[in-house]
Formats: structure tokens, sequence, C-alpha cells
């Protein structure tokens, strides 16, 4: 840390994928005078993109009149950065709460091929593993009704922005920069940290209704459209290298430095 001060205490220019984390370079002793943009990252919205849900699911070999709650991470369920634990807690609350027909609903973990955990019995659960196939998970997306994100902590998750771009609601705690990606009741809902009985509650009122459901993921998929295309993004790198140019004149001229 005391080499950085030393070193580093100029100012550097920084790239921040999502507002929380230009907060806490903010806050920063070393980058807290530094020249900070928040800029997304890129999607490729040919390769994430909605498919037909019955073409996904038959592909897929799972059922067409159940609805599908899909987790991902790459630790599957025993990651507690990305809130395993905090899942299986979730669901837990969903079954004892008396999920209306929880027969009919299913869930797809993926990034682990065994479930040694507890699920609870009523949801039936498939352990896909790890995916390395980029058209393979955009299946698995698009076959799904809503993506659960129950992170302890995160930057800008790769899963929720993909997610979105596959026409995929998130439900997911309001932590790190998970709200830039979620807009509460638009694209997916977002709940307290770590509040596993508030996100039973929306993951219910998320599948309880299906027209809204619909308009969830139309909702999802244009915000990923209008926000994360790979031409918007390339036009704030252009726009924050331009300004580091600028600023770096000013201060070479004004200091009379290199």
């Amino acid at each position: 840390w005391n080499l950085k001060m030393k070193n580093w205490l100029q100012r550097i220019n920084i790239i921040a994928p999502s507002n929380w984390i230009a907060e806490c370079a903010k806050k920063s002793q070393i980058f807290k005078k530094s020249f900070i943009s928040v800029i997304p990252t890129p999607i490729d919205l040919e390769k994430w993109k909605p498919i037909d849900k019955k073409f996904a699911r038959d592909k897929l070999s799972l059922p067409i009149n159940k609805k599908i709650i899909l987790f991902g991470a790459v630790g599957g369920v025993f990651d507690k950065r990305k809130g395993g634990d905090l899942l299986l807690e979730t669901l837990i609350k969903v079954q004892s709460d008396n999920l209306k027909g929880a027969q009919n609903y299913e869930l797809i973990v993926l990034g682990e091929k065994k479930g040694e955990m507890n699920f609870p019995k009523n949801i039936k659960t498939h352990f896909i593993g790890r995916i390395n196939d980029d058209s393979l998970m955009s299946l698995y997306y698009t076959a799904s009704d809503i993506f659960i994100l129950p992170s302890r902590q995160d930057n800008l998750p790769g899963t929720g922005l993909e997610a979105h771009a596959c026409g995929l609601p998130v439900a997911a705690f309001d932590i790190g920069g998970i709200s830039d990606i979620v807009d509460h009741k638009i694209t997916g809902v977002l709940v307290k940290p770590f509040d596993c009985e508030s996100l039973a509650f929306e993951i219910k009122w998320l599948l309880s209704d299906k027209d809204r459901l619909n308009k969830l993921s139309l909702n999802s998929r244009l915000k990923a459209e209008r926000l994360w295309n790979q031409k918007r993004v390339s036009e704030l790198y252009y726009d924050h290298y331009l300004k580091t140019i600028e600023n770096h004149r000013y201060f070479k001229n004004k200091f009379d430095i290199n």
C-alpha cells in the first residue's frame, strides 16, 4: 500500500464498470484524485438474444408447462460470494410459504454437477455443471422464466447482463453494481441485502402473472439494447480517451510536466 501511495498518487485515469465501483475508487486514498468514468461491459446482442422459449426447452429437454428458475455461478451453490447458500435459504422460504403449485416450478443450477445441499424437495432441481459454450448458455437463459442473482458481492456481473440481453428478468439483492443492471419491477426485482424472505416474496410476484413477466422480459432486452450495445460502449471509451488527453494537456501546461 505504501508503494502504491508513493508511485500512484498521480492522475491515473480509471474506467469503472459500475457506479458502485466508481464510488469505491473515489473514496480510496490512492484514486480519489483520479479521473474516473463509468463504462459498462459491452454485450454482443446477436449472440445473447431471446429465442423461442418452446424451441429452447425442447433442445434442453425441459418441460414447457413449468416455470423455470435459473441460477448460475462458477462454483455453483458453494460459491459464498455468489450467494449459493442465500439461494437455498430463499427457496426454503418459498416452500415454507406454501407457494401455490410449487410442483410446477423447477430450478436449474449452472456451474455445479452435483447437488449436495438440501434443496426443497417439492422443487425439482437440475444440476448442469459448468458451461463453456455461449450458444448453450443462451439457450438456458431463454428457456428460463427468471434468473436469481443472490450475490453478497458483485461489480457488474456478466450473468445479469447476459440474462437481460436474452430477455430474462433478474431477481437480486441490491448490492454492488447490480442496481446498474436491474430496474426494480421494470426489468426484475431488487430487495434489501440479504433479506431472503423478501426475495422469496418478490420471486412469487414475478412468477404469478404471465403478462407482467412478459413485460419485464421485453423491458430487460430493451435495456440491454439501449445501454450495453457495443457501439455505445465504444463511444464511451472514445470520449474517455479524449478527456484523458485534454486533462493531460491541461496539467502539462499548468505545472510544466511531461
